[in-house]
C-alpha cells in the first residue's frame, strides 16, 4: 500500500468517510428461477462511496498492473 506523506490527514478523513457511507438502495431485482431477490449493484454502491469520499477530498482509484512476490 502506498500512503501519502500526509497520512496524518488522510487516515482521519478515511475514518470519517467510512462513517458517512450510507445504505445503498436495493433497486435491482434478480430472478433465480425458484426465487427472486433485490440487490444493490456495484455501480450504485461505488457512487455512494465516491459521494462520501468527495466530502473529505478523497478519491477512489485502482492502479493498473500487479505486485510481484
Amino acid at each position: 500500500m502506498i500512503l501519502s506523506e500526509l497520512h496524518d490527514k488522510v487516515l482521519p478523513a478515511f475514518v470519517e468517510t467510512l462513517g458517512e457511507i450510507g445504505s445503498v438502495a436495493k433497486s435491482h431485482t434478480a430472478d433465480a428461477g425458484t426465487y427472486t431477490y433485490s440487490y444493490a449493484n456495484l455501480a450504485d454502491t461505488l457512487a455512494e462511496v465516491k459521494r462520501a469520499c468527495a466530502e473529505h477530498f478523497l478519491v477512489v482509484s485502482q492502479a493498473m498492473g500487479h505486485e510481484s512476490d
